[in-house]
């Protein structure tokens, strides 16, 4: 979790509330199903087996507390909640390693980040692909090919997503005690075949399920920018 202050970070709110504005101009029906859409900025970071293992790990994560996934392509209609996640970096097993740091220090490394302005959660996410491969690294070097790599980077990937999605739904920056909303995992964990959130934090996203539309995100997003001016 960051928080993002100055002009730059303001002038991005202002464009991400217009596209709001815009899409929910057009969002005459909601569909009961949808609870939150997904648009994904960067999207060509990903492989095609990294990208459908992050839709149906997401599906998987996300259905178990009731929460309905769609994801939006900058047209057309939004479907409840409006959630943007940008990659930062590539998010396939087959791109060469990404260069350590010049000075590391004995912080790990965040693998995603959820934007807060003057204390408030926003409903916008970073998801850093190269952070991820790099913290993954030898656990899916022992895949077989790169297909298999992909899975499992990209189940990595879908839980980082999910993670930041737990902060955005909830509109916390506080993390559960347990499962897949602690602050953090191992890389094993990351890539392994089961990992969710606790039955407790699962009861509390279910709660946050009724219908909000784009016009009340992008209220909410319009008064960051007026603080942020």
């Amino acid at each position: 979790m960051w928080e993002p202050r100055g002009l730059l970070f303001a002038a991005m709110l202002r464009d991400v509330a217009s596209l709001l504005i815009a899409l929910s101009a057009l969002a005459h029906a909601q569909n009961p199903g949808v609870n939150l859409s997904v648009y994904l900025s960067n999207p060509d970071a990903a492989s095609p087996v990294v990208a459908s293992t992050i839709r149906a790990e997401l599906r998987e994560l996300m259905g178990a507390s009731g929460i309905g996934v769609a994801w939006h392509d900058g047209s057309g209609s939004v479907e409840g909640r409006l959630a943007v996640v940008r990659f930062e970096g590539i998010c396939r097993s087959d791109a060469p390693n990404p260069l350590l740091p010049q000075y590391v220090t004995r912080d790990p490394e965040a693998l995603g980040s959820t934007h807060v302005s003057n204390g408030d959660v926003l409903p916008f996410a970073d998801v850093k692909c190269d952070q991820i491969r790099r913290f993954v690294a030898i656990p899916i070097s022992k895949a077989g090919n790169v297909e298999a790599r992909d899975e499992m980077l990209g189940r990595a990937v879908a839980r980082v997503i999910a993670h930041e999605l737990y902060h955005i739904v909830l509109r916390t920056k506080d993390h559960g005690k347990k499962g897949l909303a602690r602050a953090t995992q191992t890389a094993s964990q990351l890539v392994s075949p089961r990992l969710a959130f606790s039955h407790e934090d699962e009861r509390r996203l279910s709660a946050e399920t009724a219908p909000v539309t784009a016009v009340d995100e992008e209220v909410a997003v319009t008064e960051r920018v007026r603080n942020e001016r």
